[in-house]
């Protein structure tokens, strides 16, 4: 998941429901999504309370969930006829041990039954296919009989789901909810199924026009059934019920108490955040009646304490509530240190979201505060005060939070948070950097449990984690105190405390040496030495990165005492991809991965060292030798560039992305004199081409624009083309009598052009 783009200071921990505990406003969605195991538990758990304690659980759920149709039916046969011999792999489990004991055939009937249905509530039944819909009416057909036939309460309740369920697959929804009524509802046996098929039938009411009572069973499952609700809420928020009135107070009015008035109410309240979840990153909040969905959230709060100001439905809404105005109050777009915007820079125009401002939230929150029957009331201060703050009301906010710490008493939770919102305060009231500042928000950093960057391979740390933590409060801090040691001058503070790592793509070798010092030395006060340690590239991993920069601008000796210095494994792993040394006529990155995959390849310290070894001896040797060894050198110098096979060398890990080099003139220079110092014509002349190579490449940096659609560019780009290619000239004025030109004009078409102009 991306990082997401505001911060979320309203700790939900603090919050007491912890079924309804509010996730992310950006991830609300998972918080209601349906899962397997949700399904699953409850279904089990009742299962296991039929066959009793001496059946074995996981016996219970192979049972269940684990047996295909055809195990089933040879079971049910097993059971009706004794002299069919049961396989090795079926005995031994207590659940169908006991059916067999009991002779309880209807159980294996049942789930027989169930795979059979289960097959077309994954597939449903499109247009057309007048095949499946026949098996389905013959399945109901078999399902009526076996619910008939049926003596078991458990069972029978079970099937009339199942039936409900097939009919609204069939889209025969006047028959869904004659199933349900008949075969659900009249029951007495208290189930999870009831809600499972509740909700089919809420869907049945839907498709039939009877939108009022399809609000009132999707509220019921809601409030119910903890794995559909993401479905309730989901079908609730299609057919847009808040922006009808008339059906809105008809739902209400189907409502048998105030419970199911609340449940309703919090359904709808939730829902507006599970459709801005899903639709506002691509319309607009008028779309789809956002507008109305966010309007509903508080209005729904309302209504809840006005009915039951202990319901447990509020405090999560009001987390909700809150996020949604953190949305757009504390989101974390923020011009960086080089004048663009940060990577969690995703949307704009936030204030045009309804009720952006905190006031109106906080208006009701003290409406609630306020009611003797509210549960928590220190809670609802510490919100009050938290809305305060993000109305920049710090006088107010102050001000709540006393009478907040003077209510609670056994919250472990709320005093750690008066804390951290003081701290909030008095760092966004600071305007510049102060000892007192520095010590004052240490013993707040300190609280959380953040643990310091370890993973040397990693270079960015994911502080904005899936589920809420305190690291959104001390990731705020650190962010401001980043602001403000910038503002103060101060460059290394500003970047350990909000990491951009922007050394890495500008390979700048003066910022990272200043970081380097400033990281290594010891006079450090503490808040700086703990916010160093959160600092993702360690001094070992700078090191690595100056050798690179340094290698990149071909000081070798320079970049092997920096690699030396790195001494932890990353130096050791960073590997060159490619033979450096070799070089092939047309190029081809993978070809030379491929070639050289099981050969040892050299580290970046171990190629500098070869680097200096070479050009130590480059002009020391006799004609012929020095030229090869020029040319080692020069494909070297190549395959550093983004046109060679070691690009990737001087990219500072995997997960930098650097600008390539694609200056080839030092090649150049060197394959130009491995041509000169050579007395092999062959040699030479592949030197030549080699030189062309760089040469071709030099236009291309130089003059890319030309590779235009536009005419007159191409025919400007096409003229100043043959200015480089003097090598092309070389080699066919010198070197067309040799074998390795005959081989260069077949596999290169640039010199085939040249040649014939």
């Amino acid at each position: 998941m991306d990082a997401p783009d505001y911060y979320s200071l309203f700790n939900p921990q603090i919050i007491d429901s912890a079924e309804y505990h509010p996730n992310y406003f950006i991830d609300i969605a998972r918080e209601f999504s349906p899962n397997t195991d949700d399904d699953q538990t409850p279904n089990l758990k009742e299962w296991g309370e039929y066959f009793g304690h001496s059946v074995q659980s996981n016996d219970i759920r192979k049972l269940v969930y684990g047996y295909n149709q055809n195990i089933l039916t040879f079971l049910t046969n097993a059971v009706k006829n004794r002299k069919i011999t049961t396989p090795d792999s079926l005995l031994g489990n207590t659940a169908i041990d006991q059916v067999f004991v009991t002779n309880n055939v209807e159980v294996f009937e049942y789930l027989a039954f169930a795979y059979q249905a289960a097959d077309y509530a994954v597939a449903g039944v499109w247009d057309g296919e007048a095949e499946s819909k026949k098996t389905i009416t013959e399945l109901i057909r078999i399902g009526t009989n076996l619910y008939k036939k049926c003596a078991n309460n458990f069972l029978k309740i079970r099937y009339g789901y199942q039936l409900t369920r097939l009919a609204h697959i069939s889209k025969d929804y006047e028959q869904a909810t004659s199933f349900f009524d008949t075969y659900v509802a009249s029951s007495k046996t208290e189930s999870i199924i009831r809600y499972w098929a509740l909700n089919y039938k809420a869907g049945a009411c839907k498709w039939l026009g009877e939108s009022a009572e399809s609000i009132y069973n999707y509220a019921n499952v809601f409030a119910h059934c903890k794995s559909r609700r993401a479905h309730a809420m989901q079908d609730f928020s299609q057919l847009g019920y808040v922006t009808r009135p008339t059906t809105w107070d008809s739902a209400i009015k189907l409502c048998k108490n105030a419970d199911e008035k609340v449940n309703l109410w919090a359904m709808r309240g939730f829902t507006g955040f599970y459709v801005a979840e899903n639709y506002s990153y691509v319309f607009s909040p008028s779309d789809w009646g956002l507008n109305t969905y966010y309007d509903s959230a508080f209005e729904c709060l309302q209504n809840i304490a006005k009915i039951n100001p202990a319901s447990k439905y509020l405090e999560p809404l009001l987390g909700q509530a809150i996020q949604m105005i953190e949305y757009n109050k504390l989101n974390t777009k923020r011009l960086t240190r080089n004048g663009g915007y940060n990577s969690m820079d995703f949307y704009e125009n936030r204030s045009s979201l309804p009720y952006a401002e905190p006031s109106a939230l906080r208006d009701i929150v003290n409406k609630i505060k306020a009611n003797p029957k509210t549960k928590r009331p220190y809670f609802w201060n510490y919100a009050s005060a938290y809305l305060s703050y993000l109305m920049k009301d710090f006088k107010e906010a102050r001000n709540e939070l006393k009478v907040a710490e003077s209510k609670h008493t056994t919250d472990k939770f709320l005093a750690k948070e008066i804390a951290s919102l003081e701290a909030i305060m008095k760092l966004d009231e600071a305007t510049s950097v102060t000892p007192e500042l520095e010590t004052y928000l240490l013993n707040t950093l300190t609280q959380f449990d953040i643990k310091p960057f370890s993973r040397k391979e990693e270079w960015t740390y994911n502080f904005f984690d899936r589920d809420y933590n305190p690291s959104h409060t001390w990731k705020y801090i650190m962010d401001k105190m980043s602001d403000l040691y910038d503002k103060d001058g101060n460059f290394e503070m500003s970047e350990i405390c909000e990491p951009t790592l922007q050394l890495y793509s500008m390979m700048d070798y003066d910022t990272t040496d200043m970081l380097l010092k400033f990281i290594s030395k010891e006079d450090k006060t503490p808040f700086q030495k703990y916010a160093a340690t959160f600092y993702p590239a360690k001094i070992s991993a700078l090191y690595n990165l100056e050798g690179t920069i340094l290698m990149g601008r071909n000081d070798f000796y320079g970049a092997s005492v920096r690699f030396k210095k790195s001494d932890d494994s990353l130096t050791e792993k960073d590997y060159l991809t490619a033979d450096p040394f070799f070089i092939r006529m047309r190029d081809c990155h993978d070809c030379d991965y491929d070639s050289t995959s099981k050969m040892k390849h050299l580290t970046k310290l171990e190629f500098c060292e070869k680097m200096l070894e070479l050009e130590g001896k480059k002009d020391q040797l006799k004609p012929d030798a020095s030229a090869e060894v020029y040319y080692q050198l020069a494909n070297a110098y190549y395959n550093l560039t983004g046109y060679g096979n070691c690009w990737r060398a001087l990219s500072f890990a995997e997960h930098c992305s650097l600008s390539l080099r694609q200056d080839c003139s030092k090649a150049e220079e060197y394959y130009k004199k491995a041509m000169k110092l050579t007395r092999s014509k062959e040699f030479a002349a592949k030197c030549c081409f080699m030189a062309a190579k760089c040469e071709q490449n030099t236009f291309y940096n130089l003059f890319a624009e030309f590779n235009s659609w536009d005419t007159e560019l191409r025919q400007e780009g096409t003229k100043e083309k043959y200015r480089y290619q003097t090598n092309f000239a070389t080699l066919t004025t010198r070197y067309s009598d040799t074998k390795f030109y005959q081989q260069a004009i077949k596999e290169c078409g640039y010199l085939r052009r040249y040649a014939k102009k």
